[in-house]
């Protein structure tokens, strides 16, 4: 099994024409294993590669500054993490991601609990590939206006859609959105030059319950104060439930 702090970089070659050699070199990573454009990689541990016509890198997470990585790569943490291998798995990767970030379970459960009321059809598992009836909201967040598409508002090429298109990857892609969301949440990241909204972070740390997490995420992320809280309330407290008896 792979380490828990071992990502796979992939760029496609026809957006980034440079060799994954010269990558390597670029990072100065000590632990590379490199594959060559065009390598056909399959994996168990992935589950998200196949013939992709990418360079593909392995490095130690923190070998990699994330300001070298170009905007076209896409970072996958793996394995899931085992405390959360009772949830669903789009819940999984996210609350791995989030984990790997600092965020305790508490806090974790609390923005599951919300993006499920969003794009989770219910108590199921987080869908990135959901759009809201009017087409307006996109994602496991429902992003919309500016936050999907800034050139709307005023603010060319920022929003989910144009990270997406410059990243290479399809808008629907999980990687994708968590690390927009993130951009979204610390102003860091792959994905930073093209947010719109951050939060007060710090803010949402500091809650000390599900209730208040809920409710402050809900309120200054999402900006829908008080719209099915209580919803999203159970399905927090489904979330910390399972992961507390993994």
């Amino acid at each position: 099994m792979l380490p828990t702090k071992t990502l796979f970089v992939v760029f496609l070659a026809v957006l980034l024409p440079v060799t994954a050699v010269s990558f390597v070199a670029a990072l100065n990573a000590e632990d590379v294993t490199a594959f060559p454009f065009g390598t056909s990689a399959r994996g168990s541990e992935s589950g998200v590669l196949g013939d992709v016509g990418a360079a593909i890198i392995t490095v130690e997470a923190n070998e990699v500054p994330l300001e070298e990585v170009p905007v076209n790569a896409v970072m996958v943490e793996l394995p899931i993490n085992e405390n959360y291998r009772d949830l669903y798995p789009n819940e999984a990767r996210l609350a791995t991601f989030l984990h790997d970030k600092g965020l305790d379970d508490m806090h974790i459960a609390a923005i599951i609990g919300v993006f499920k009321r969003e794009s989770g059809n219910g108590d199921y598992d987080i869908n990135p590939g959901a759009v809201e009836d009017n087409y307006v909201g996109h994602g496991m967040a429902q992003w919309s206006f500016e936050r999907w598409s800034g050139a709307n508002y005023g603010r060319p090429e920022q929003g989910l859609k144009y990270y997406a298109q410059d990243a290479g990857r399809n808008w629907e892609d999980l990687d994708i959105q968590l690390n927009y969301l993130w951009g979204e949440m610390v102003g860091e990241g792959l994905a930073v030059d093209y947010v719109y909204v951050q939060y007060d972070h710090a803010g949402f740390i500091a809650t000390t319950s599900l209730d208040e997490a809920v409710n402050y995420f809900l309120s200054e992320f999402m900006h829908c104060c008080g719209a099915h809280v209580d919803d999203r309330l159970d399905f927090a407290e489904s979330v910390y439930a399972k992961i507390r008896n993994t």
